[in-house]
């Protein structure tokens, strides 16, 4: 459940006060039923605006979870870098136990390992 959902439903919950508060004040008088009429309408329009929230928030992630499905589907598994990298199953290694090419090598962040570059 969505913050903003429970924040809706906790509305509607309370609503229920005001409006039997005005029920009550409306056999007295119809005008003392005004004040909770209108407090309950503002809790109801302040529930609605939370639900759109929540209709919002959960559109939002189901997009998400629909790209990364199509992500998981239309990209290539990694292609193994070296022998390590097939026996460890994917496990981050370093460049020592690497077997490729050291020019083919570069770190996550994709800048080269070696220092010939710096220098």
């Amino acid at each position: 459940m969505t913050p903003a959902r429970s924040t809706a439903r906790a509305c509607r919950i309370t609503a229920v006060i005001p409006l039997a508060s005005a029920i009550y004040s409306a056999t007295h008088h119809p005008h003392y039923a005004l004040p909770g009429l209108i407090s309950t309408g503002v809790l109801l329009a302040i529930a609605a605006s939370y639900d759109t929230e929540d209709r919002r928030i959960r559109a939002r992630h189901e997009q998400l979870r629909r790209a990364a499905v199509a992500d998981e589907q239309l990209l290539p598994p990694p292609v193994p870098c070296c022998s390590f990298w097939r026996n460890s199953g994917g496990e981050v290694h370093n460049p020592d136990d690497c077997t490729r090419p050291p020019a083919a090598r570069t770190p996550q962040h994709g800048a080269p390992l070696d220092d010939q570059s710096a220098a």
